[in-house]
């Protein structure tokens, strides 16, 4: 099966061509994954996207997380690895595909939970039981990725990601491990995979598995722009809730990422942003990428084995709304920060609670006096 240019054309496909077998077997799985991940715009429409072409749309990513020589130091078992849980990492969004899979969601503790949570009148709404699938795969999708890669696919009658046992028995475990990985915290991440470094795999191949899963988070975080969240795609969806709309509108005019000399990634606008809360969100988005960069580095860099792998440093406008705004501007608003002192803990034996941060988003009207 032809993979899309785009895939083609990255560093990291062309490390991978150096080990045809296991360039067969990304194939292979991309093939499986293509259909069954075409079902989440029906199961989970509210969503930004989740199909192949999110996954596609890594592998150029990654060559913006990458230097050339870093993408040249990866082995071709590494690049495996991180091409193939492209494809799994978000593949549990498409659990509800069957109606086996829906089953086994509705007896989860998720679906439950939000059942039990909303009045009893309510829980045979259409609208009702989509919402609490919404929720269930959301939560759990990156623990299904796990069980996917290594069971057949529930009510697909002998269907399986990993079509030949064979594969399936030498890579599933490790590689849905990898993809389950990508929702842990860093610091299940770095117990789960040590720092031990290179570590043996199927036909004498090697991979540093701690590095792999940490780029993995990174490349699928930093794919925040128009192609996850197109108006054109918006446009067909069933009516968005208030909360899911906001995340289309946060990336709808997005850009980027593109590393800058200085080993940033930058985003921009292309027009101004005009919701309040969907810029927050994506200075939200930022941040937190530029958080997670630096948390990964920071336990990659304390190894002595593979220092130096990862040079990217953060992200571009993350440190403050108004650096932000020079990337990403508001339309009709100042993104501006405020900080208020909670004064309900006061008491002569102690001292108040810490300033609670908080965010405002001046209306630009009257900010300039007119009402």
């Amino acid at each position: 099966m032809d993979l899309p240019e785009k895939v083609i054309e990255s560093r990291l496909y062309g490390t991978l061509t150096k080990d045809r077998e296991l360039l067969s077997i990304l194939q292979s799985v991309r093939e499986v994954v293509e259909a069954l991940a075409a079902t989440t715009d029906c199961t989970v429409p509210n969503y930004t996207d989740h199909t192949v072409k999110h996954m596609d749309a890594l592998w150029g990513v990654a060559d913006q997380i990458f230097t050339v020589e870093e993408s040249n130091l990866l082995t071709p078992a590494e690049a495996f690895l991180l091409g193939v849980n492209f494809y799994l990492h978000d593949i549990g969004m498409a659990y509800a595909a069957t109606p086996k899979g829906l089953n086994i969601l509705k007896s989860s503790e998720p679906f439950k939970s939000f059942m039990a949570s909303i009045p009893e009148a309510e829980r045979e709404l259409p609208s009702s039981i989509a919402r609490a699938v919404a929720i269930s795969v959301r939560r759990l999708h990156g623990d299904a990725a796990l069980e996917l890669a290594t069971n057949e696919i529930p009510g697909s009658e002998g269907v399986y990601i990993f079509q030949a046992k064979t594969v399936r028995d030498a890579w599933g475990t490790t590689c849905g491990e990898i993809a389950s990985s990508h929702h842990w915290s860093i610091a299940q991440l770095e117990s789960h995979f040590g720092r031990l470094g290179d570590a043996p795999l199927p036909g004498g191949r090697r991979a540093d598995l701690l590095y792999v899963s940490s780029c993995l988070r990174l490349v699928d975080y930093a794919h925040i722009n128009r192609e996850r969240a197109s108006i054109m795609a918006r446009a067909f969806r069933f009516p968005l809730g208030a909360d899911s709309l906001v995340h289309w509108l946060a990336q709808e005019h997005i850009d980027g990422p593109l590393r800058d000399e200085g080993a940033y990634l930058v985003y921009r606008a292309a027009k101004p942003i005009g919701d309040v809360d969907a810029w927050w969100l994506f200075y939200e988005m930022i941040s937190g990428l530029d958080a997670e960069i630096r948390g990964v580095t920071r336990i990659l860099d304390q190894r002595q084995f593979g220092k130096k792998r990862l040079s990217l440093r953060g992200v571009r406008g993350a440190t403050s709304p108004d650096e932000a705004a020079t990337f990403i501007p508001p339309s009709g608003f100042l993104p501006v920060r405020v900080r208020l002192t909670s004064w309900s803990n006061c008491s002569p034996e102690k001292h108040c609670m810490a300033p609670i941060p908080w965010r405002q988003s001046e209306n630009l009207s009257k900010t300039l006096g007119m009402r």
